[in-house]
């Protein structure tokens, strides 16, 4: 080993041995630390500080050793199972897309082309960004939801319940849950109550739009993070706290629930319940074969109408029950692959940002489970890549991305998480 003569000079020369440079600093905090630790001792056991600093560097060994070890463990995690299931579904929706309507799609090339490049970039990116700048995304994301829903209704965009609104409003999960992170980390006295309020004003845009799933995605994961709130005593709770939060809550429920009958009596028609499609629904299960069906093609407008707004129930037709299963086991192991990285990560941030993309692919496909055979009237959410529009593809790929964000930076968010604890412990 050569000799080092400073602390900066060796940590230095084991930095140039890791490749990943956003992983240095963070990989050879301790090892800096250690050395200190170990000229202290030298020194109290009575050396000069020359001597006492050159023993502390060298026990610790070549730094080019070192260097490389530290590579290895700080070096990014590529998750290739989960890149390779979404490519297949990708592969396949574009595929059944192609042998059901006989054609390709423009639009949802674009889309995925656009998708896979909004991924990369979200795999290279830092997603600790999310947590370092939580209110400030919050208010991106409400202002650009809020500005779309009212170009659309300045412009007679009457598509209720599935609109652009709609699209950004599947995505507020991750930017609530980022607030209740600052929120506990704030360490606020009301902090049930200002969470509650964030919530508000997605939750009224879904209203608005009259979108049910958009409701039900906003009302389950601010149920979800109250109650892992609770649990971590991420809020300092006091009774005249939990009932204005109770009360907020109810009042808020109570403006929308008379909002919401005050457009459908306005406009009646925009959310029916359609008696044609419930029969066609009910016909195809239960004439739908266990295998494929080989002469089964979309020739009628009521079909491809059906394509478009029930894509299950033409794939239960075109591919029999061992077709639809098949898909279902595929999308079960991507889920269980999602699930896994949501698992494994040892920090809070890593842990919630994982299992929120778990719950909104898990969402969305069982969503399309309740549309397509209609278990709850009128409402539209279709399957994750195999039949999904242009936007929903996009929206399943930046998930993906941020999922691959987690699995890359899993070590070095640890690390930071560290860091910023230290950090914390002295200022106090």
């Amino acid at each position: 080993m050569k000799p080092t003569h400073s602390i900066e000079a060796y940590i230095q020369a084991v930095q140039n041995n890791i490749r990943w440079k956003r992983a240095r600093k963070i990989a050879t905090q301790d090892l800096e630390q250690h050395i200190q630790d170990q000229f202290d001792a030298y020194v109290n056991q009575g050396m000069d500080s020359d001597p006492a600093l050159e023993e502390a560097i060298k026990s610790m060994g070549d730094p080019q050793k070192i260097g490389k070890e530290l590579d290895c463990a700080y070096r990014p995690k590529i998750n290739i199972l989960l890149i390779e299931l979404t490519t297949a579904f990708l592969v396949l929706g574009v595929i059944i897309h192609y042998l059901l309507e006989g054609t390709l799609s423009k639009n949802n090339f674009i889309a995925i082309g656009i998708g896979c490049f909004a991924a990369v970039a979200l795999y290279f990116f830092d997603y600790t960004f999310l947590l370092r700048h939580p209110l400030a995304i919050y208010t991106v994301h409400l202002f650009f939801s809020a500005f779309l829903f009212a170009f659309e209704a300045r412009n007679g965009i009457h598509c209720i319940g599935y609109n652009y609104t709609f699209y950004t409003l599947l995505l507020f999960p991750i930017s609530l849950s980022l607030v209740a992170l600052y929120l506990k980390e704030s360490n606020k006295t009301y902090g049930l109550i200002l969470f509650t309020i964030f919530t508000i004003p997605p939750f009224l845009l879904s209203f608005l739009i009259s979108s049910v799933p958009a409701i039900a995605i906003i009302s389950t994961i601010y149920a979800l993070i109250i109650f892992y709130g609770i649990k971590n005593n991420w809020f300092l709770l006091s009774i005249p706290c939990a009932f204005l939060t109770v009360a907020v809550f109810v009042v808020t429920l109570i403006i929308l629930c008379f909002l919401f009958l005050f457009f459908n009596l306005k406009m009646p028609n925009l959310i029916s319940y359609d008696s044609f499609f419930q029969q066609k629904i009910n016909d195809s299960v239960s004439t739908a074969s266990f295998y494929a069906t080989e002469d089964y093609n979309i020739e009628s407008a009521t079909e491809r109408l059906m394509l478009e707004k029930y894509p299950f129930i033409i794939l239960l037709q075109k591919y029999g029950y061992l077709g639809v299963g098949c898909i279902f086991v595929v999308f079960i192991s991507l889920l269980l692959v999602m699930a896994n990285v949501a698992r494994k990560q040892k920090t809070e941030i890593g842990k919630i940002t994982a299992w929120i993309t778990f719950f909104i692919i898990t969402f969305q496909l069982l969503g399309s489970i309740i549309c397509n055979f209609k278990f709850f009237g009128e409402m539209y959410i279709n399957i994750p890549f195999i039949a999904s529009g242009g936007v929903f593809t996009l929206i399943d790929l930046i998930i993906i991305g941020i999922n691959l964000s987690v699995s890359r930076h899993e070590d070095i968010v640890k690390e930071w998480i560290k860091q910023k604890s230290r950090r914390s412990k002295h200022d106090l």
